[in-house]
């Protein structure tokens, strides 16, 4: 579901080739979401802004779970 140049393509496959993968869940405790806002801020993220043109960043995938205070979203960007 992304859509990639041939470099980003080939820089994907260098990181699996040398790297371990980026996978973090978080939490919805008050730790644990600050942690995520300097995650996304150190990147350049704002998730407010992800339909703006401009941002760089999109929303490529996304799914919904749980119920009550259960509740979660997985969002590839």
């Amino acid at each position: 579901m992304l859509h990639l140049n041939a470099k980003q393509t080939n820089e994907i496959y260098q990181h699996y080739n040398t790297s371990t993968s980026f996978h973090k869940l978080f939490s919805d405790d008050i730790d644990s979401q600050q942690t995520t806002l300097h995650l996304f801020q150190d990147q350049g993220m704002d998730l407010h802004k992800l339909d703006d043109l401009g941002n760089g960043w999109s929303k490529r995938w996304s799914t919904h779970g749980g119920t009550g205070n259960k509740h979660y979203t997985h969002i590839l960007l």
